[in-house]
């Protein structure tokens, strides 16, 4: 997933590309609980999962969030059910 990010200025332009990876990061604080560790998620995994839908504010963004975290799903310890309940916890 790649989204860009522009902010202007009035003497400069700064660009910064948003890539799948930096979404997981902002989940690590879930993962305890979506590899089913602990029964339930962390504050900071609400915090983050709040902070991600926020940003999340197009149909277009949601679905490359969406793809990005099905692929990180795959092969890995991730509980599928788990994470597609986080936004409703």
């Amino acid at each position: 997933m790649i989204a860009v990010i522009t902010m202007n200025s009035s003497a400069t332009s700064v660009r910064r590309v948003v890539t799948c990876n930096d979404r997981l990061i902002e989940l690590l604080p879930c993962s305890a609980y979506l590899t089913k560790a602990t029964p339930s998620p962390s504050p900071a995994c609400c915090f983050s999962v709040k902070e991600l839908n926020a940003k999340a504010n197009t149909t277009a963004i949601r679905s490359e969030y969406c793809k990005c975290f099905k692929s990180a799903i795959v092969g890995n310890l991730v509980d599928a059910s788990l994470a597609k309940g986080l936004p409703g916890l």
